[in-house]
């Protein structure tokens, strides 16, 4: 049987979509061979093409990321049946009649609260109003801030909520520095890979990598300074 991508959708209908070993396949929101109907994926998000004797995945610089079993891909071999996820959908690779594979459960509403951004938000005028909800911890996050410098130089936070605040001598990263806002700044996770940072109107105000923000999103290695403190985020999937 040729090969075939089935797709997973909110509701849990399926569908597939012949693949072409020789043509490939690219996958958006609003430019590809598949488009789907999903504002958290990337205009033009990932693509599926034939190497090596296989299929492959190639994420297009996509906001909100391309997952294959629960861990952030650039490019990677796609095997058959492995889940791939992107936005709020999920794919599988198959050469088998569709009824032959069960469908996954569906997301649970903490998952769905806390799984992509909507990349609408994070790149027009509305960022902000996608922040400050209650967001779930992604299963297979690791992430930690450590203090670099300032009074509480050495110190390392390990974060496991989904709005981790930063403050002073108070919230999840309670610092000495007196030149800290009280509730300083919030460091939320929408995703594994996906987190923003956000200036809670403190005094002196919040730096990423040096430049001042409102909000901004953070990858691991970056740098997040708060008064006269500045922290340094490790992010890991595993």
């Amino acid at each position: 049987m040729a090969d075939q991508l089935q797709i997973w959708e909110g509701d849990a209908l399926r569908h597939t979509v012949a693949l072409s070993r020789a043509d490939g396949l690219t996958i958006g929101r609003k430019v590809g061979d598949l488009t789907l109907d999903d504002p958290k994926v990337s205009g033009q998000h990932c693509r599926l093409t034939w190497s090596e004797g296989g299929w492959w995945i190639e994420d297009l610089g996509s906001t909100n990321g391309t997952f294959v079993d629960g861990g952030r891909v650039t490019k990677q071999p796609l095997a058959l049946e492995i889940s791939v996820s992107l936005g709020r959908h999920r794919l599988s690779l198959s050469s088998e009649p569709l009824a032959a594979t069960p469908a996954p459960p569906a997301l649970s509403r903490a998952e769905a609260i806390s799984w992509p951004l909507n990349e609408d938000l994070v790149i027009g005028n509305g960022t902000e109003t996608a922040l400050g909800q209650t967001l779930a911890w992604p299963a297979g996050l690791r992430v930690a801030l450590e203090v670099v410098t300032g009074s509480d130089a050495g110190r390392v936070y390990r974060v496991a909520s989904g709005s981790t605040e930063i403050g002073r001598e108070q919230g999840d990263v309670p610092l000495k520095d007196t030149e800290v806002s009280r509730s300083h700044a919030m460091l939320e996770c929408f995703a594994p890979g996906v987190l923003f940072v956000r200036d809670l109107g403190s005094t002196n105000g919040t730096y990423l990598n040096g430049r001042s923000i409102r909000v901004a999103r953070v990858t691991s290695g970056d740098t997040i300074g708060v008064g006269g403190t500045v922290l340094r985020l490790a992010c890991r999937v595993k």
